[in-house]
């Protein structure tokens, strides 16, 4: 008869997993003969708590699932844990579950509930990451019937990239909808994941740090994550504190255990909670305050992202004076306003989200019809509403980016750009020298020095140059100089027709349309010169010009290639020497060229070329000589 039951049960247990994993291997009524015939042969057979077809939803726990005692700040788990050593772990914000498992083989999930008995959710969980559905039965300590406690959660970064999690508060109510959801796909569509905390053998106590060593050769995450002496307790919290925003889940403090469970069991619990067991939060990420008014910003795309001004609270460690409200479909459907009372979460170094509202004020939501930036009208696409203006948001980003690198800003990179752009609304390249020294050293340090240095160093600079940095459309930087060479000043060149610029060879009518039709609209330029940048005339260089009556550029007009390194000067510098000095900088050695000026590690290649063509050559030192530098 046990022989019976022991097949019987073996074959309900792998017949409900298979089930449960979307693969049955019988029919619903051979199922039911399966455990009909075990509860006739065995009716108190554990298998048959756990996997019984007439289950109403409710899941007993036993022993219960209580709640941490909740200690008032970190300094309190020294005297709490009485010289104990304790085992301390992440207090995963999340929902807590219990698996069961009997002979090694996953067959019921249920939520807490109320600690005493839960929700099935046995087809979810199955479908939970880091869940193993089959663990090791063969030593004593986990045959029969054995129970991991654990949080199902959900990673921040899935959170986020989800479209609609805006509907939802945070991840923990995400996880939390998911996983009561009557549609078990979600919870592997969402990426829901567990973390244990706990395993539970019946009449078989075990110490902390074994069960961290058996759930991990299980392939369990776990909670737990080490033995310590109470006194180590305040360098453990305050460290996970310093790395909570690096770490891919919602985590709302510590949680400390008297790790001997002989210890444990002497201590008992209340109905409330264990007295081996408390938990320390870390400050609070979530707070309440009130809208003083909703702006709109223009991202790279051209989109428009509502931030909300905010009565200042204080929120995670810092002062929160801003938050986005995600965008124009969340204001709407939450009717949000100035007055409103709303929840604020802070996560990380993201900017703070508005998750819903607390209160409701007496305004109500409005969304602009056209763009605060530029004025075109905006389109929406149910959810966002969009700048119609092409050269707004990244277009505008990228003509920010080509003037740094066409000027050769070479401190300012992508990585500081894009600080400068959220942070400090920098959209134009004048906004650049209104920067103060000050400013840019809080943001970069030292590094922000060096950017103000060198922005004020490349405040004069030749037309070519300019114009290239402006960023019209179809105007190269080949381009730019032949214009400068034949109309050298900005003047004439914003007066210029299009007849008059396709006289330059090279200029076609759709280049010299493109350029009178940019430098139409004087704000392109005007800014940079209000902002105190200079155009060096040809021939005279930035930082020593001409005086009146000074003798002509020794190489005025010459044709000038430089090869090989000059040290002290880029490949730009030198083609601005020889451009303000009134040379022509050509790409390559050619016969039209009237001088190749060798610098050092210069390849042969070159000079043989310029020797067999007839062009003079000159050393670096002789030239820098030559044009007074």
């Amino acid at each position: 008869m046990k022989s019976l039951a022991r097949e019987l049960a073996k074959r309900i247990v792998e017949a409900k997993r298979a089930y449960y994993e979307g693969k049955p291997i019988m029919s619903d009524a051979e199922y039911d003969r399966l455990e009909q015939q075990l509860r006739e042969v065995d009716p108190k057979n554990p298998v048959l708590e756990f996997v019984g077809t007439d289950v109403t939803g409710d899941v007993p726990h036993d022993p219960p699932m209580l709640s941490a005692e909740k200690l008032a700040s970190i300094a309190d788990v020294v005297p709490w844990a009485r010289g104990q050593r304790l085992a301390w772990g992440y207090k995963v914000d999340g929902l807590s579950v219990k698996l069961v498992y009997v002979d090694g083989h996953l067959v019921k999930g249920a939520t807490r509930g109320d600690g005493r008995k839960g929700e099935d959710v046995t087809a979810q969980c199955f479908r939970l990451g880091d869940v193993p559905h089959q663990v090791p039965a063969a030593s004593p300590e986990t045959r029969g019937i054995v129970e991991v406690r654990g949080e199902a959660y959900m990673p921040v970064s899935k959170f986020n990239a989800i479209s609609h999690a805006e509907s939802f508060k945070n991840p923990r109510n995400l996880a939390t909808g998911t996983l009561k959801a009557k549609d078990p796909a979600l919870v592997s569509e969402r990426g829901l994941r567990f973390m244990a905390w706990d395993i539970i053998v019946r009449d078989k106590p075990m110490d902390v740090d074994k069960k961290i060593d058996l759930l991990g050769s299980w392939g369990f995450q776990c909670a737990d994550q080490g033995i310590i002496a109470p006194a180590e307790a305040a360098s453990v919290f305050d460290s996970i504190l310093a790395k909570r925003d690096a770490i891919d889940f919602e985590m709302d403090g510590l949680v400390f255990k008297v790790a001997d469970a002989g210890v444990q069991a002497a201590l008992g619990a209340t109905d409330h909670h264990p007295r081996w067991l408390a938990a320390v939060k870390f400050p609070a990420r979530e707070d309440t305050t009130t809208v003083l008014g909703i702006d709109w910003q223009v991202g790279r795309t051209g989109k428009l992202t509502p931030v909300a001004r905010l009565e200042p609270v204080e929120l995670g460690g810092a002062t929160i004076s801003n938050a986005t409200c995600h965008n124009a479909k969340f204001v709407m459907d939450n009717d949000l306003a100035p007055g409103d009372k709303v929840f604020i979460v802070r996560s990380g170094d993201v900017i703070p989200k508005i998750n819903a509202v607390a209160e409701k004020g007496s305004g109500h939501a409005t969304v602009p019809g056209k763009c605060p930036e530029c004025s075109s009208v905006v389109r929406s696409d149910g959810t966002n509403i969009f700048c119609t203006n092409a050269g707004c948001g990244e277009a505008g980003y990228q003509r920010l980016m080509n003037y740094i690198s066409v000027v050769g800003i070479e401190q300012i990179g992508e990585k500081s750009l894009r600080r400068l752009w959220d942070e400090e609304g920098v959209r134009k390249p004048a906004a650049l020298y209104a920067l103060s020294k000050e400013k840019l050293a809080a943001m970069f340090g030292k590094n922000g020095e060096k950017m103000w240095e060198q922005l004020r160093g490349k405040m004069a600079m030749p037309l070519a140059t300019f114009l290239e940095a402006l960023g019209i459309p179809r105007l190269s930087k080949v381009t730019a100089r032949a214009i400068a060479k034949e109309i050298p000043t900005l003047a004439g060149v914003v007066g210029a027709s299009t007849a008059r610029l396709e006289e330059i060879p090279g200029i076609g009518p759709e280049t010299s349309a493109s350029i009178v039709g940019t430098l139409k609209d004087a704000r392109l330029y005007q800014d940079l010169l209000d902002a105190g940048v200079t155009i060096v005339a040809p021939g005279k260089p930035a930082t020593e010009p001409a005086s009146k009556g000074s003798a002509p550029s020794p190489v005025e007009g010459k044709r000038i290639y430089i090869t090989g390194s000059v040290p002290g000067y880029k490949k730009d510098d030198l083609e601005a020497l020889v451009i303000a000095a009134g040379g022509t900088w050509t790409s390559s050695v050619s016969k039209n060229m009237d001088l190749l000026v060798i610098g050092d590690n210069a390849g042969p290649a070159k000079l043989e070329k310029a020797r067999s063509l007839g062009i003079k050559t000159m050393d670096a030192a002789a030239f820098l000589k030559l044009i007074g530098k």
